[in-house]
């Protein structure tokens, strides 16, 4: 089979450009605005003792999955569209929040960005915890990426939700117009409310820039994936998580979905990395997940033709981490 669908979008990634003040995408950012939007509901693998490996059997949801990454343009990952990252990161967050006795703001860094569709499905998490919680004070999202383009998608969806209420969102970004998936405008609308008591913010620059915020100003940093975009690379990785330690405040956390295998060395070396810049392993929050990106494209047309009558193995090699400041 060929390579894991993830690998091919890192290969494409690399720095939207501008001039003459024309931005042009890179093929990463340029090919995820056009993300479909999907959260799975079912549970789609079977149940068993082994915690790294499953099997994906026939369903009407492995067929609808496989429908989506089988069009033109893939559902948005991030930690959305899979049920076990999503409840994680929800239920995560939620602890959070509660343990959060300030007055001010709950500021929330969410880490590079692949487009708007992506964007609002963590703001999604966030509104709904906010609604289980009937929170009485505001989180502030911070989306920082080193690409513009993303960025203006976030901004101008959001603008043009608080604007008009009503379906079907769009909006345009270099004179160019998006038209919002209608999976997604659904639960936009839904939880318009909670949406607009979101405080968000944007900040252009490389997280591997320690003066692009300052000292212990978030309570929470969310990462989705960076590791896999950066092909594990821990040159790379460890000034960015030296940076998220020194802009946590004490006691903040890191959540951040890593794409290495839990009972690995590589994991075992990657928690070491970030024990040594001041990110603590918390146990107890680690766990291991799968992610339809990290199958080969020829599964998922596999299963449509099949008429659905096979099972594929798939394999826990994401993790769902979270570091804590000390």
């Amino acid at each position: 089979m060929s390579q894991k669908i993830q690998t091919k979008l890192n290969d494409s990634a690399h720095i939207c450009q501008v001039s003459n003040h024309q931005l042009t995408p890179c093929g990463y950012h340029d090919s995820r605005v056009y993300c479909e939007f999907s959260g799975i509901t079912d549970d789609l693998l079977e149940s068993n003792s082994d915690r790294f490996h499953s099997f994906m059997p026939p369903s009407k949801g492995a067929t609808e999955l496989a429908k989506l990454f089988c069009a033109n343009y893939p559902p948005a990952g991030s930690w959305y569209l899979v049920k076990e990252q999503r409840l994680w990161f929800k239920e995560s967050l939620k602890q959070r929040l509660i343990a959060h006795t300030a007055d001010t703001p709950f500021q929330l860094l969410i880490a590079g960005v692949a487009s708007y569709v992506h964007a609002l499905g963590q703001l999604l998490i966030c509104a709904q915890a906010q609604r289980e919680l009937q929170l009485s004070f505001k989180i502030q999202v911070t989306f920082s990426d080193r690409c513009s383009f993303p960025l203006e998608q976030i901004r101008a969806f959001l603008k043009a939700a608080e604007a008009t209420p009503f379906f079907r969102y769009s909006f345009e970004v270099e004179d160019k117009k998006f038209k919002c998936p209608k999976a997604l405008d659904k639960l936009v609308r839904d939880f318009h409310k909670e949406l607009n008591d979101i405080s968000v913010q944007y900040q252009l620059g490389d997280l591997t820039d320690s003066s692009l915020f300052p000292n212990e100003q978030f309570d929470l940093v969310s990462e989705h994936f960076m590791t896999s975009l950066l092909y594990k690379n821990f040159e790379i990785i460890k000034p960015i998580r030296a940076n998220y330690s020194a802009w946590l405040k004490s006691g903040g956390w890191l959540f951040s979905a890593d794409g290495i295998r839990a009972d690995s060395e590589v994991y075992t070396d990657f928690a070491a990395l970030n024990a040594d810049v001041g990110l603590v392993l918390d146990d107890s929050s680690t766990t291991p997940v799968w992610d339809p990106y990290g199958l080969p494209q020829e599964v998922f047309q596999a299963i449509l033709d099949s008429a659905g009558a096979k099972r594929y193995p798939v394999e826990n090699d994401n993790t769902m981490s979270g570091f804590v400041k000390q």
